[in-house]
């Protein structure tokens, strides 16, 4: 590869990245930053819960503060769903330390139901 061929590689990805950027209407360093964490985030998500957040967003995009208090909200809407969590009891009797396992290894404790200061929020 040549000079001039990875010069227009480096160009074309440039302009893709000012695209996206612009498309999203991320114009602060501040906000680039916050538009690849909250993208990353969605990245992990389940497909029901990006499915639930893309909804939710609309056209534009939250910021991980955000993003992270609708994950929360949707997780903790599911977590007494039958076969939602293995130790679904359909009675409500969880207690403070139970321990919930998603199905795909996801540890949650109920400690942590409803508190999104204990979410997964980018720090600042």
């Amino acid at each position: 590869m040549g000079l001039y061929d990875n010069l227009g590689d480096k160009l074309f990805y440039t302009r893709g990245i000012l695209h996206y950027l612009q498309n999203r209407k991320a114009k602060t360093a501040e906000q680039v930053i916050d538009l690849l964490v909250s993208d990353r985030i969605k990245e992990t998500l389940s497909p029901a819960c990006l499915r639930h957040v893309l909804s939710t967003e609309g056209t534009g995009w939250f910021a991980p503060e955000k993003l992270t208090e609708v994950i929360d909200t949707y997780e903790n809407s599911q977590m007494y769903l039958p076969g939602k969590y293995s130790k679904f009891s359909g009675t409500g009797s969880a207690k403070p330390g139970d321990k919930f396992v998603k199905p795909g290894g996801c540890l949650l404790s109920s400690q942590n139901v409803g508190n999104s200061q204990n979410s997964a929020a980018y720090p600042r």
